[in-house]
């Protein structure tokens, strides 16, 4: 096993001081996350959010369920009506039973 000293700064030591017997191991994946990306411009979280889909920490969003929430047509279901008394007149009645 070889030893190769690194300069971080703090902020980045105090975050990797709760893994750092797992940093191997982080240091393996992001090399290879980093050598299999294409040469495109991606912005900082879409590499987060394509190293952690990479890894299986995160599933795509079925399209199903995207277009769901994000149309805009959506519409609201009419309110269901159930028969008999209002819940606050039963409440009433029971409290002065006892």
């Amino acid at each position: 096993m070889v030893t190769i000293p690194i300069r971080v700064s703090e902020e980045l030591a105090e975050r990797l001081a709760p893994v750092q017997e797992y940093l191997d191991q982080i240091i393996e994946l992001g090399l290879q996350h980093w050598q299999g990306l294409p040469e495109t411009d991606l912005t900082p979280r879409q590499r987060i959010e394509r190293l952690l889909r990479d890894t299986g920490l995160i599933v795509p969003l079925d399209p199903a369920i995207a277009r769901r929430y994000t149309s805009v047509s959506r519409q609201r279901q009419p309110a269901v009506h159930a028969g008999g008394k209002p819940a606050s007149q039963i409440i009433i009645e029971q409290r002065g039973i006892s």
